[in-house]
Formats: structure tokens, sequence, C-alpha cells
């Protein structure tokens, strides 16, 4: 359980995310919708969770599409066990 504990800022509500563990135990962290402001203000928190998972070496898997003015905009992170 002690691995938990790193994402466990993001067990809170938030309206700039969605936190949700599987039975399986992955943890995926999404943006509430579609919309670019969406995506904007999900960013802060996708890299968040990409840092604790490179830190306690996670594997991870970010999904993310291209935005207008070229970046990288992640919608979704999967974390496995």
């Amino acid at each position: 359980m002690a691995e938990e504990v790193p994402f466990n800022e993001f067990k809170n509500p938030s309206p700039h995310y969605k936190f949700e563990t599987t039975p399986g135990g992955q943890r995926m962290l999404s943006a509430p919708n579609n919309s670019k402001r969406s995506l904007l203000k999900f960013q802060p928190y996708a890299e968040r969770a990409l840092a604790i998972a490179r830190e306690h070496r996670l594997r991870n898997r970010p999904h993310s599409v291209q935005g207008r003015g070229g970046e990288r905009l992640y919608f979704l992170i999967v974390i496995f066990p």
C-alpha cells in the first residue's frame, strides 16, 4: 500500500482531472473532457503524475494530442502497478 501514497494528492475531487484506480491496480488520471480549455488546465496535473511515476520507477503510458501551437497536450495518464 505504500506505493499508493505518492498519488494520494489526486484522490481529492477536482474539476481539472478525474482519478481512478482499476480493479487491476492501474491508476488513471484524465482530463474531465476534450475541450482545449480542459486539456490546458489538466497539463500541470499530468506532468506531476508523470514525475511521480518516474521518481518511483513505475511504468506509465501517457496519451496526448498535438495542440494548435504544436505543443503536446496530455489527456490521459495510465500508471501501472
